[in-house]
């Protein structure tokens, strides 16, 4: 059985559990919540789209203006073969962006959301190539089966299923994919409209461009910058000069051009200070970001203890950034429900949900999490079995590192399921 928001085990086949969906409809009905409930539980819980490199920034040029050491990559050599630079890790399909500008992709493929322009009920553990797809410098996925790739020129490409406009390409195209029938896109498909893209952010049913201009559009469904009915096709929201964006608990979180940060939920500016470094965000309920000092501050929801302040809340937010007490952070990423660091000797300290955190060496706790009780680390504790380590990239449960010598390593829901604890290699 897969875990709960899927995971990246090399079984072939999936049971009603293995459905992320699935499995939050069987939940909240046992406790008596309506179905229509379940996208609110799966937001709150992190199972959502992933943003596993740090953001393009529009003030600063093109993407190829970054250093790619931050993007994972070792810039010191290449090797003949492509290597991965970053990995999308939503649910049941995942994705690896590769060194070569081209895209590869794993597991799920009932609604074409491996972009092979063919559906197939079993899931795929061998990598495949997403014919067609190259000179990509993101790509990110969401919960609700579907992917998008953001070119070098800044063209923007997407697939997957499409029932809640998420493709960003209306529905004139659309094709029926899996048992239930949904509207989906089995191949990368251009979203028209929209050029001069230089960041892409996901929430668990929509998609964001950030464009060159300082222009923001988005597509999908149930995001606060969006018409309250969606849209299939980009719409143009009513933000300028931005920088860059990230979406946390349903709401976006902007970086101006000026440094300036802003958060739509509280409708002003965030509890961000100017010069932070907000990277490897997934979509969840709480956010940590790095200070130029190389600390840590994180806020938001706590319900596993992933803020790091030695306790957990179920229902209160922890309103005020909070140290969690390291030093020496390179980077820092959120997982649906924990958090990882790399620290400057390349090792990793992780807490929040005990699953995804793989061998910390400590004694879990119990934390009250909206879905129930969990085991849990509510202060940093040291990841057991990994050093050099140049990129995190979250999952919902979980995630994988990316070491200096370009090897992956997974733990949780992304490495043996058997021993979800201690990191393995994943070959891409």
């Amino acid at each position: 059985m897969f875990g709960r928001c899927g995971d990246a085990t090399t079984d072939r086949s999936a049971t009603a559990h293995g459905d992320p969906v699935v499995s939050a409809r069987l939940h909240v009905q046992r406790r008596g919540v309506s179905p229509w409930g379940i996208a609110a539980v799966m937001a709150l819980e992190g199972c959502a789209g992933t943003v596993t490199s740090r953001a393009f920034d529009a003030s600063r040029g093109p993407p190829s203006s970054y250093d790619p050491r931050r993007r994972g990559e070792d810039a010191r050599a290449d090797g003949p073969a492509p290597h991965v630079v970053e990995l999308s890790l939503p649910g049941l399909s995942r994705y690896a962006r590769m060194s070569d500008g081209t895209v590869r992709c794993r597991g799920d493929n009932r609604y074409g959301q491996l972009g092979q322009g063919t559906t197939d009920e079993t899931p795929t553990d061998a990598p495949r190539t997403i014919p067609g797809l190259d000179r990509v410098v993101q790509v990110i996925a969401t919960l609700s089966n579907a992917a998008c790739a953001l070119r070098d020129d800044g063209t923007v490409f997407c697939w997957g299923a499409n029932d809640f406009g998420q493709l960003g390409i209306g529905h004139p195209q659309d094709e029926r994919c899996g048992a239930v029938p949904r509207a989906c896109r089995a191949r990368p498909t251009r979203v028209e409209g929209i050029d001069e893209v230089v960041q892409l952010a996901a929430d668990v049913m929509s998609f964001c461009a950030v464009r060159r201009s300082g222009e923001v559009w988005c597509w999908g469904s149930a995001l606060p910058l969006l018409p309250s009915e969606g849209s299939a096709i980009p719409v143009r929201a009513t933000l300028t000069d931005v920088a860059a964006l990230w979406i946390r608990d349903n709401a976006p979180i902007i970086r101006l051009r000026t440094g300036t940060f802003l958060d739509l939920r509280q409708r002003g500016r965030a509890q961000i200070p100017a010069g932070a470094e907000i990277e490897g965000h997934l979509a969840t309920g709480h956010l940590c970001y790095r200070l130029p000092d190389q600390t840590v501050r994180c806020l938001g929801r706590n319900g596993s203890g992933q803020i790091g302040n030695g306790a957990s809340s179920r229902t209160d937010l922890v309103a005020s950034p909070w140290d969690p007490g390291l030093r020496g952070v390179r980077s820092v990423i959120t997982g649906s429900s924990h958090t990882c660091a790399i620290l400057d000797d390349g090792r990793v300290s992780c807490w929040g949900d005990r699953f995804g955190l793989g061998s910390s060496g400590e004694s879990p706790e119990v934390c009250e999490s909206i879905l129930g009780p969990v085991r849990c680390v509510t202060h940093p504790a040291p990841l057991a079995g990994l050093d050099e380590v140049t990129g995190l990239f979250p999952a919902s449960w979980g995630g994988c590192a990316l070491r200096v010598d370009r090897s992956v390593w997974c733990w949780g829901n992304e490495g043996d399921r058997t021993n979800p604890a201690v990191p393995v290699r994943v070959l891409w």
